[in-house]
């Protein structure tokens, strides 16, 4: 190189060239300190990348020493995947890939953090951030298998739940209805906590069961459902009430036969079954009032005791039909409010409802009416109708005689025993039509048996009616 080239470099290029490092060593040594001021104001351990093996973990965030908890809000782009909980721990719920960001509640500071659940998450983000490899932290969570006798260590390490709730306090079943199951749900918390297990018990299964939160209900009473968590015993309870409702008809053989037609019934509002005494007939033929107030009275008593462990969950209606048997006594000029026979039926219903509430029962006493006629029913059961002559006559029974008869028994009712007796004027109902019209001459199917009794159709009709009217039903 020329002697002058050589002069001209070292003079002019050389002084430059060694300014230009100085102030890249400059510029470099700014960078880093910044690089470490950063890490240094990092919000958490974890400055980029969080993997954890599998869901249902829960990890503690180690924070900076100089923030308090209280100082932190912590957002999950996708909360089925990770939670964070009030004390900072961070919860594994689902498989994926979240965002977790954290941020001071002055807003000064913010860090995200993505973190990734489960190995196929983990190498799904590897696959799209093959420079990440290494920085990924490779975290130990929680393990809230280990035994608690195992080491201090591990004890420490479990968190207990703090409360536990259920979705419902009370539950109100009726067995007449079609709904007898309802599901409970648990909240424990924190969502941190180590085992959130919950143990269901019922205090009586034979008034309701529990299986992993499902209550069915079984007969009518009290019970309690109480959810307890397995770590720290904490409890929640539930009371649980079943009632039911109890159709007893007492006497008159063409209702009661309906037991030998159909086992259960539907009405406008819920279900009667003979199988569970929902719906229970007493004497299958009737024969004047004796099976309304002696025989057939003293076995509804018994079903009706057969319930004294439930007296407050459960509700008869007893229903006492008048029988054909019973109107061929009077002649129709007999049939009125003084009559001291009628009088007596009537005070003798009073008295068996009365009887049953003086012993704690919720009762109902209903006198209803019954068997309107068909024309060409047999004459060898004198059985007329209005247009017969004899229809007024003793022996013989016509709808005329029963009109007249119900039209007694409502007043009768209405004005001595309303406390505990009610009527339902079905047989008026029927004679009625529009409240105006006499229809004396209406006929109705007998079934082809025994040519006397009403078929299942009929019968069913009668019974809708009859329960229908009952409107706690």
């Amino acid at each position: 190189m020329p002697v002058e080239m050589r002069k001209i470099l070292d003079k002019y290029f050389l002084p430059c060239f060694y300014g230009l490092c100085v102030l890249g060593l400059i510029i470099a040594a700014v960078f880093f300190l910044n690089v470490k001021q950063q890490q240094k104001d990092a919000l958490l351990a974890y400055e980029k990348n969080l993997n954890i093996k599998k869901a249902n973990e829960t990890l503690k965030l180690e924070k900076n020493e100089n923030i308090t908890s209280e100082e932190l809000i912590y957002t999950s782009s996708d909360e089925s995947i990770i939670q964070v909980d009030e004390n900072g721990n961070l919860i594994s719920l689902g498989e994926g890939t979240a965002v977790l960001t954290i941020t001071t509640k002055d807003n000064s500071q913010s860090q995200d953090i993505v973190v990734n659940v489960g190995t196929d998450a983990i190498n799904e983000y590897l696959k799209k951030h093959p420079k990440d490899n290494k920085e990924i932290e490779e975290t130990t969570p929680l393990d809230p298998s280990l035994p608690e006798s195992t080491d201090d260590q591990a004890i420490s390490n479990r968190i207990l739940p703090t409360s536990i709730t259920v979705s419902e306090t009370d539950i109100n079943f009726n067995l007449n209805n079609s709904k007898k199951k309802v599901e409970l749900k648990a909240n424990v918390l924190p969502l941190s906590a180590t085992d959130k297990t919950v143990i269901w018990t019922s205090s009586n299964p034979k008034i309701a069961t529990v299986s992993n939160g499902t209550v069915t209900a079984v007969a009518p009473g009290t019970t309690t459902i109480t959810a307890a968590t397995k770590d720290a015993n904490l409890t929640a309870t539930t009371s649980v009430t079943v009632t039911k409702n109890v159709v007893i008809v007492i006497g008159a053989s063409q209702v009661t036969r309906m037991s030998e037609y159909k086992t259960s019934y539907t009405s406008t509002n819920n279900s009667y079954k003979t199988s569970d005494k929902s719906l229970v007939y007493i004497n299958k033929s009737g024969s004047e009032i004796d099976y309304q107030t002696t025989t057939g009275f003293e076995s509804a008593k018994k079903i009706i005791n057969s319930y004294s462990n439930a007296k407050n969950e459960t509700n008869f209606y007893i229903y006492f039909p008048l029988p054909g048997n019973t109107i061929k006594k009077y002649s129709c000029d007999e049939i009125t409010i003084n009559n001291v026979s009628i009088k007596n039926y009537a005070n003798n219903y009073n008295q068996a409802i009365s009887f049953l509430k003086q012993q704690g029962y919720n009762v109902k006493g209903y006198v209803v009416s019954v068997q309107p006629l068909k024309v060409s029913q047999s004459t060898s059961d004198k059985v007329v109708t209005n247009e017969n002559k004899n229809a007024c006559t003793k022996d013989y029974r016509s709808n005329w005689k029963y009109y007249q008869f119900n039209k007694v028994m409502k007043k009768l009712i209405e004005t001595n025993y309303n406390d505990n007796l009610d009527y339902e004027p079905i047989f008026v109902k029927i004679m009625e039509v529009n409240d105006v019209q006499k229809n004396f001459n209406y006929k109705i199917n007998y079934n082809t048996t025994d040519g006397i009794h009403w078929d299942k159709d009929t019968t069913k009709k009668y019974v809708d009616m009859m329960l229908n009217y009952s409107n706690e039903l």
